[in-house]
């Protein structure tokens, strides 16, 4: 986020925060070449809100009046198996049903 801000970005969407940009450089190597449905979890575990890098960057953000669309999606789809096991997930309640049966499509 923060070199596409200082590139002159004034919106970001479909983003996210990378392990090298708040983790060590041994937990981003870790880290990053895990498939998403992995990764993500465990980078928000690893992620101190409160760290100075954090709050560099919630201030960045701010003083550069980035606009930020976070995307927010559920990844476990991406990680499924099969389509069987995406269509019978319980969390599918939570869709409109119209999207439960639209991932059944891909």
């Amino acid at each position: 986020m923060t070199r596409a801000i200082e590139l002159g970005m004034t919106g970001l969407e479909h983003i996210r925060m990378t392990s090298k940009e708040m983790l060590s450089a041994e937990e981003a190597a870790a880290l990053d070449p895990l498939p998403v449905g992995k990764r993500e979890p465990m980078l928000w575990q690893r992620f101190n809100l409160q760290s100075e890098k954090m709050r560099s960057l919630v201030q960045l953000r701010a003083k550069s009046r980035v606009f930020l669309d976070p995307t927010l999606v559920t990844d476990e789809y991406f990680e499924a198996s099969t389509k069987e096991a995406v269509g019978k997930n319980p969390n599918n309640q939570y869709l409109p049903k119209s999207d439960a049966e639209g991932a059944l499509k891909y």
